[in-house]
């Protein structure tokens, strides 16, 4: 590795080192002035604690990642201008009809575990494992999808090694989340966002202040009129909201916000600061290909790595993408795994509730009393077996 690239991955691994410890230590800090643990529950949800400015900066921090500096800066190249800017707006936008369904379910169901759990109890258990399995896969891949990037930035951008960056994010989200659940990584999504918004910025007035003018004329595959790109006003609104639905890091921000409105707002404020980086991230990549900076490297160069042409001659500017790189993949990977551990959590009670329910409805069809066939997982089924089975030991006795 060359100079810059040792300084590079020194500062990215004590980037990610200082959050991991700030968040055991604010988990450590928290726990000591309220005299124990949080129950279950808080650590899952985080219910009804979270106001609108920190709302806001987990629905963004939640959904950004170093996908941002590959995807969107590249999709220029195969949809041109109206695929980015499609692209830029339905990043933001799912968010906002998350959080309208998400007061509408907290309303209904107050103290809802998570969306399988609600699904479990509106539908049945069958149901609820299936949106769960398909909540875990889009997680799965989302996740699998972080590391990738931030491993491909370090591997191709910088020459360094990509797998101990990959275990060491893993590694240090996953401590400070099993430390601190929920409001924890909700507090350290306030930190990363933060950052990134600077870093974000500091990019973008580098390429301001730097890129030569004037620019060709823009070739049609990069205009609007691309036929990608015009196809893709159907396609991907459909894609990226059902990657937004089938995320439990989203819904989970919707059980800890203080409130209807603070949850409104606060999805407000996160989308448009969504669209506003994926925008500035997207037509960068636009922005090297129109100009000419980028160039291929042969036919089977994806342009994955088109935003980094816009810093080759700025090598500092490196490190400040790679910070940003790792800063966004930690707020993500900490909450994919604090949603995961949710889902998967709420499954596994609403498999030994329905265990329970039917144990109980077997042992009232040995003493011969006739019982109605309840929803397999409704918590009000249990709560009427339950009674009944009082009943009957009563009148036994």
């Amino acid at each position: 590795m060359e100079a810059l690239s040792y300084i590079a991955y020194t500062l990215a691994v004590a980037v990610v080192l200082a959050f991991g410890l700030s968040a055991c230590a604010y988990a450590a800090y928290r726990e000591m002035l309220q005299g124990g643990p949080d129950s279950p529950d808080f650590f899952l949800t985080a219910r009804r604690s979270v106001k609108t400015f920190m709302v806001a900066w987990s629905f963004f921090a939640s959904a950004m990642g170093s996908w941002a500096l590959f995807g969107p800066p590249s999709y220029c190249l195969t949809a041109g201008a109206t695929g980015t800017l499609v692209y830029s707006l339905f990043s933001g936008l799912p968010v906002l009809l998350v959080a309208w369904l998400g007061s509408v379910v907290h309303r209904l169901v107050p103290d809802v575990v998570s969306m399988a759990d609600y699904v479990r109890r509106r539908f049945g258990l069958l149901f609820s494992l299936y949106i769960s399995l398909l909540m875990v896969l889009n997680m799965a891949i989302a996740m699998t999808a972080e590391y990738t990037a931030v491993g491909d930035l370090f591997q191709h951008v910088l020459g360094a090694p990509r797998v101990p960056i990959v275990l060491l994010l893993g590694a240090t989200a996953m401590l400070y989340t099993a430390a601190g659940g929920l409001y924890v990584s909700i507090v350290t999504d306030q930190w990363q966002a933060l950052a990134s918004i600077i870093f974000t910025a500091l990019l973008t007035t580098l390429v301001l202040a730097t890129f030569p003018s004037p620019l060709p004329p823009l070739s049609p595959n990069l205009g609007w009129s691309n036929p990608l790109g015009l196809a893709s006003l159907v396609f991907m609104p459909v894609s990226l909201l059902a990657t937004t639905l089938f995320n439990e890091a989203m819904w989970q921000r919707c059980w800890a916000s203080a409130s209807p409105s603070s949850l409104l707002w606060g999805a407000a404020l996160g989308s448009a600061a969504i669209t506003a980086v994926v925008s500035l991230l997207g037509f960068a990549g636009l922005l090297a290909a129109w100009s000419g900076v980028y160039q291929p490297s042969g036919p089977d160069d994806s342009g994955n790595t088109i935003l980094f042409s816009l810093f080759r001659h700025q090598k500092w500017a490196l490190v400040t993408v790679t910070l940003l790189s790792v800063t966004m993949s930690e707020s993500a990977v900490d909450s994919l795994q604090n949603a995961m551990v949710d889902t998967i959590a709420s499954d596994i009670a609403g498999v030994l509730a329905a265990l329970r329910c039917r144990e109980r409805r077997s042992r009232l069809r040995g003493k011969g009393g006739g019982v109605a066939l309840y929803r397999l997982c409704s918590p009000r089924g249990c709560a009427v077996l339950t009674l009944l089975s009082r009943s009957q030991r009563y009148q036994g006795a």
